[in-house]
């Protein structure tokens, strides 16, 4: 049931990058945004997809995350479903965990 319940999750989210990398394409090529204009959601995207493959990786397939590729919340596991919604869907300036995301941010490689 727990698994399950993991499945939706992942497909609901599966479906949600889908239309958020429909829309970059579309800024990007429809509008002619520079891709440095985009670089923050290049960034949230990949975070997106990191997580969505570590809760794959877990959950469904029982395997133990190297410590070096953990992503640790600061909110603890009560904010964690809100942190991800509001990383999502809203506006930098508008959500307070997006601010806190980006205080806690690790340097990428």
């Amino acid at each position: 049931q727990i698994e399950q319940a993991y499945r939706d999750y992942l497909e609901l989210a599966g479906d949600f990058l889908t239309r958020v990398r429909n829309t970059r394409a579309m800024l990007h090529v429809g509008y002619s945004l520079p891709a440095a204009m985009l670089a923050e959601l290049d960034e949230y995207i990949a975070d997106t997809e990191r997580q969505i493959d570590q809760i794959r990786r877990r959950v469904l397939h029982g395997e133990r995350i190297p410590h070096a590729e953990k992503v640790f919340s600061v909110l603890g596991k009560r904010g964690q479903a809100q942190f991800l919604l509001c990383l999502m869907y809203t506006p930098t300036h508008t959500c307070p965990h997006r601010r806190l995301a980006a205080a806690y941010r690790p340097a990428r490689a």
